[in-house]
């Protein structure tokens, strides 16, 4: 009885640590921060996360471009999927800290962390 007792305890115990959330890893690194980037030309580029969803704004002489929706992350490539535009676009990136290396077809630019996001 005393070893059906210990095996069902050991049983429940691991099938509970299964269900904790991944925080660690690239994703929650992108995520947990939002980011900023002045470039060269006097071009400002934001990138948010807020939950499920990821926010792209673009500025340069005057005129604004916005890519928002749902993203999905992986440890080196984010995919935004935006409704609206009927389009998605993927990222590649590579944290480091509190710095953000982000690519799209070819060209990449640093992103500085500016303030945590509140998931």
């Amino acid at each position: 009885m005393k070893k059906c007792v210990i095996c069902l305890l050991l049983f429940v115990s691991v099938l509970l640590c299964g269900c904790s959330r991944q925080t660690t890893g690239n994703p929650s690194e992108l995520m947990q921060f939002h980011w900023h980037a002045a470039l060269e030309g006097g071009g400002e580029a934001d990138l948010r996360f807020e939950g499920e969803h990821a926010r792209l704004i673009l500025k340069n002489g005057g005129e604004t471009a916005e890519i928002a929706g749902r993203v999905i992350a992986d440890d080196s490539t984010f995919v935004i999927f935006d409704r609206e535009l009927s389009q998605n676009y993927g990222f590649g990136y590579t944290p480091r800290g509190e710095k953000l290396d982000l690519s799209f077809e070819g060209n990449t630019i640093e992103m500085e962390a500016v303030e945590k996001t509140e998931n």
